[in-house]
C-alpha cells in the first residue's frame, strides 16, 4: 500500500490526534520521495500529494468544529468547558491561520501554505471559525442575560439594582475580552444595548411613578418632607440617566420630554403650596367637580346642551357664545382660561 492509499485509509476511520500525527509522518515521508523522485512525474505526484493534504487538513478541523458543536449544545458553561472549548478554538485555529505549533505541522503548513494561500485557507474556514466563535460567545452569556431578565421581570429593589448592574459587568468584560473574535460585533453590542434599555427603564420607572403619583392625584399637599422626597426622585432620575449615556443617548429626546413635564408639573405643586395660587388651584378643583356632576358651562353655568368649547389644560367646558365673548375681552392681550388662566386653552376652536 502506497502513501496515498495508507492516507486515504487513514482519513476513513475516526479522528484521533494519534492517527492524525501518524498521517502527517506519512505526508512528510511522500513530500520528501516526491522530492527526490523522477522529474517527469513530479507535477502529478504533488497534485495528489495537494489533495491528500487539504483532506487531512478538513479532516482535523471538521473533528475540532464538531467537538465544539457538541459541546455547547449538550452542556452548560462551567470554567472546565469553557476551557476545553477555548483550547479546541485555539488548535483548530492554529490549522487555518497558519501559527505553528510543533515541527511536524510546521512543515505541513509550510507546503500547504505553496498550493493555498492564506486568504484562500481563511475565506473557507475562517468564516466557519468567526460564526461559530459567535455561538460560543452567545453560550456564555445566555445565562448571564437569564438571571438579567428574571430580575427585571420582579420588582424593584436597591439589591436587584446591584445584582443586575454586577451582571452586566461581567457581561461586558466577556464582549471585551473575545471582541476581536466576534464576527457580529453589532448584532452582539445591539443585544447588550438592548437589555440595557430594559434595565434602565426598569431601574427608574419607580422614581417616575413616585413623582407622577403625587404631582398629578391633586391630594399632595406641600410639604417640606414631601418637597424634599420629590427631589431625591428627580436626582435618582437623573443620575441613572447620566451613567447609562450609552443607552441614553438613543432615548435622549423622550426622557427629556418626561422629565420637563414632571418638572414643570413640580414647579407648578410647589407654588400651589401657598396664597394665591393654592386657592385658584381649589377653585378649579371644584369647578371641575361642580361640571362632571351638573355639566355645566365654566363662565355661565348654565347646562350644556351640547360639547362647545372645551379648555385643554384644565379641561373645563363652556358654551361656544361664552368662550368667544370671554375671548373678544381680551382685546390685544393673549387669550386665558377663566379658570386655570393658561393660554392656548381652546381646543375645540
Amino acid at each position: 500500500m502506497n502513501n496515498e492509499q495508507t492516507l486515504m485509509q487513514n482519513l476513513t476511520q475516526e479522528y484521533s490526534d494519534i492517527r492524525f500525527y501518524n498521517s502527517l509522518k506519512i505526508l512528510i515521508r511522500w513530500d520528501i520521495d516526491i522530492i527526490n523522485g523522477p522529474r517527469d512525474q513530479y507535477v502529478e505526484n504533488r497534485n495528489k500529494w495537494y489533495n491528500v493534504a487539504y483532506e487531512l487538513y478538513n479532516w482535523k478541523s471538521n473533528h475540532l468544529i464538531e467537538m465544539i458543536e457538541n459541546s455547547l449544545l449538550h452542556y452548560t458553561p462551567t470554567e472546565k468547558m469553557q476551557k476545553i472549548i477555548e483550547d479546541a478554538f485555539k488548535k483548530w485555529n492554529s490549522i487555518w491561520n497558519f501559527k505553528d505549533v510543533d515541527t511536524l505541522e510546521r512543515r505541513f503548513n509550510f507546503i500547504l501554505r505553496e498550493r493555498f494561500d492564506r486568504e484562500h485557507i481563511i475565506n473557507i474556514m475562517g468564516q466557519k471559525y468567526y460564526q461559530l466563535f459567535y455561538d460560543y460567545y452567545e453560550w456564555i452569556i445566555n445565562p448571564i442575560r437569564n438571571k438579567i431578565l428574571n430580575t427585571l421581570d420582579n420588582g424593584y429593589t436597591i439589591e436587584h439594582d446591584i445584582n443586575v448592574n454586577v451582571l452586566f459587568i461581567e457581561w461586558n468584560d466577556i464582549y471585551i475580552e473575545n471582541e476581536y473574535n466576534i464576527i457580529e460585533k453589532d448584532k452582539a453590542k445591539e443585544v447588550f444595548l438592548n437589555d440595557k434599555k430594559l434595565y434602565y427603564s426598569w431601574s427608574v420607572q419607580p422614581h417616575i411613578d413616585f413623582l407622577t403619583q403625587h404631582l398629578t392625584n391633586g391630594n399632595t399637599t406641600y410639604t417640606q418632607e414631601t418637597d424634599q422626597a420629590l427631589k431625591d426622585a428627580f436626582f435618582e432620575w437623573n443620575q441613572k440617566y447620566l451613567s447609562m449615556s450609552e443607552v441614553t443617548s438613543q432615548i435622549k429626546e423622550e426622557q427629556n420630554i418626561l422629565y420637563t413635564d414632571l418638572e414643570n408639573l413640580y414647579e407648578v405643586w410647589k407654588s400651589s403650596g401657598t396664597g394665591t395660587n393654592q386657592q385658584q388651584q381649589r377653585r378649579v378643583q371644584r369647578q371641575r367637580q361642580n361640571q362632571r356632576i351638573a355639566n355645566q358651562c365654566g363662565i355661565c353655568f348654565e347646562p350644556l346642551s351640547n360639547v362647545g368649547i372645551e379648555c385643554r389644560h384644565c379641561n373645563v367646558k363652556f358654551h361656544t357664545q361664552c368662550a368667544l365673548s370671554w375671548d373678544e375681552q381680551s382685546r390685544n392681550r393673549p387669550s386665558t382660561c377663566p379658570l386655570c388662566r393658561e393660554t392656548n386653552w381652546m381646543s375645540n376652536y
